[in-house]
């Protein structure tokens, strides 16, 4: 079992990495951006990811499965029937998440978490 405050840390990361895609350009956001925005040090994020493209890969995957649990909340036989009700909490997550949404996708430029969100 891994220990709260190292998952509390890693968490920390990873929205501090959110929050400076909606400061700046994600190619422009670097491990020093990070840790100053989280404020820890440098070793304390090495420690928790290899460099900032796993950040990155990891905050989308946090995204991506999210809206995979979602999916597994609904009656999957019913889809057929009627699709609407599952597309309506996708849509949903979405809104709660735009700005988030729009930062990892560096504001709606031709992006693979674009592609990867809209095919999940």
């Amino acid at each position: 079992m891994e220990r709260r405050d190292l998952i509390r840390t890693h968490n920390f990361i990873k929205e501090a990495y959110l929050t400076l895609s909606l400061k700046m350009p994600l190619n422009k956001i670097t491990v020093t951006s990070v840790i100053n925005e989280v404020q820890i040090s440098r070793s304390t994020f090495y420690a928790h990811f290899q460099n900032i493209i796993e950040l990155r890969e990891k905050v989308e995957q946090d995204f991506i499965d999210n809206k995979l649990n979602l999916l597994e909340t609904m009656d999957l036989e019913k889809l057929g029937e009627n699709p609407y009700p599952m597309r309506i909490k996708g849509f949903e997550m979405c809104r709660r998440n735009a700005k988030y949404i729009r930062g990892l996708t560096d504001d709606g430029k031709d992006d693979p978490f674009f592609t990867a969100i809209n095919m999940s």
